[in-house]
Parts: C-alpha cells; sequence; structure tokens
C-alpha cells in the first residue's frame, strides 16, 4: 500500500507533496529521526549509483502549500501552512523529518563505502520508505507499508515522465518552489495508482 509522495528539490526544500491511505499506518509510521544527528541504524539497501550531496534539511516555509493530486477513493487533500498530517503533526514538519532520515542514512551509507553514494530503501516495522537522487539534485521518495516492493522503477518513471516532462521541459513552468501544475500532479497519480502496491500490502 502507498501511504504518500515527497519530492525535494536541490535547495533541500520539499516543492511536492500528496497523500494516499493516510490513514492506514497512521503517527507511527512516520520518520521520527530528527536532522542533527543520525538515527539508529536499520535495515536498509545500498545504492550502487551516486548522488548528489546532500545538505541539511532546511526550514520549511510556512506558507508553502501543496494540493492533493485528485479526488478518489484512497485519496486524502493535503493542508497548508499549519495544517495537520499525521495525527497532528503539520505537514510541514513531516517533510523536515523526512528529509532528516535520508540525509542522516546518505551520510552513514558513504562513511560505510568510504565513498560518495547513497542508499535505495530502508524499513522499519511500520513503513518503508523508497528513496530515488537524481544528477540534478531533485530527491523523491515514497512512503509505502513494509512488505511492499522496491519501488526504484516507480520514483525513476515519476521523475523522467512528470517532472522532467511537466516542469523541466515545461517553458511555463516555474524551476523552484512548490509545483503547482495540475498535468504533473494527474501525472503523478496516474504512475503511483496503477502501481500494484497502491491499494493493498504486496
Amino acid at each position: 500500500m502507498i501511504y504518500s509522495i515527497y519530492i525535494f528539490d536541490r535547495h533541500c526544500v520539499c516543492i511536492y507533496h500528496a497523500q494516499w491511505h493516510r490513514h492506514a499506518h497512521g503517527p507511527s509510521a512516520i520518520p521520527q529521526a530528527a536532522t542533527s544527528s543520525a538515527p539508529s541504524t536499520p535495515p536498509l539497501s545500498a545504492s550502487s549509483s551516486s548522488a548528489s550531496r546532500l545538505q541539511p534539511p532546511p526550514q520549511q516555509p510556512s506558507s508553502h502549500r501543496n494540493s492533493d493530486v485528485g479526488a478518489g477513493p484512497g485519496s486524502e487533500p493535503i493542508g497548508g501552512g499549519g495544517a495537520q498530517a499525521n495525527g497532528g503533526l503539520a505537514w510541514e514538519e513531516e517533510a523536515k523529518l523526512v528529509y532528516g532520515v535520508i540525509f542522516s542514512l546518505k551520510n552513514i551509507c558513504n562513511k560505510l563505502r568510504g565513498s560518495e553514494g547513497g542508499f535505495i530503501c530502508y524499513r522499519t516495522s511500520t513503513y518503508k520508505l523508497h528513496h530515488h537522487a537524481t544528477p540534478t539534485g531533485i530527491h523523491l521518495v515514497l512512503l509505502s507499508d513494509p512488505s511492499c516492493a522496491p519501488l526504484q522503477s516507480a520514483l525513476k518513471d515519476i521523475h523522467a515522465q512528470c517532472y522532467v516532462e511537466h516542469v523541466a521541459r515545461n517553458p511555463l513552468a516555474r524551476r523552484e518552489g512548490e509545483i503547482k501544475n495540475e498535468g504533473f500532479k494527474m501525472a503523478v497519480n496516474r504512475i503511483v495508482r496503477g502501481l500494484a502496491a497502491f491499494e493493498s500490502p504486496a
């Protein structure tokens, strides 16, 4: 089951966030590791591909808003500003926690490997985090139930078919800040809902 998606730009700012099946996992499924100290090492799969250097998680602007990718079963609207996204946790704070986790795990992987690199995913008892970093510094994250198979190919498709086509190659789209392109939102929704693991655990 797919819970939510986060996309961060090269400035470490969350530029897109959408969620599905939020009720299915609750507060305990969101990473609670902070930004400055590394979390206890969870099981993870190291990636052999190099990724751009991550920076410490930034402060998300309080006025930043994202809306849901479309109405339908299993989707819920995303609040902006101080909206509560996770049992009392504002989604901006949740985004910072998510980025803090991938920042810490990348540093752990680099120290263990002795070279610059990245990780593909890691799993806890309540959720699985799937990560894909592009050479241009875009970081895509999907949260799913822990039994879900790796979603690296889906993240690559979202970047190539959604971000590149509707944002990077769109002369009318903003290159910085929140993604408001409706075509992008619909394309992401289509890919995520088309996954075999979308509705129920794999």
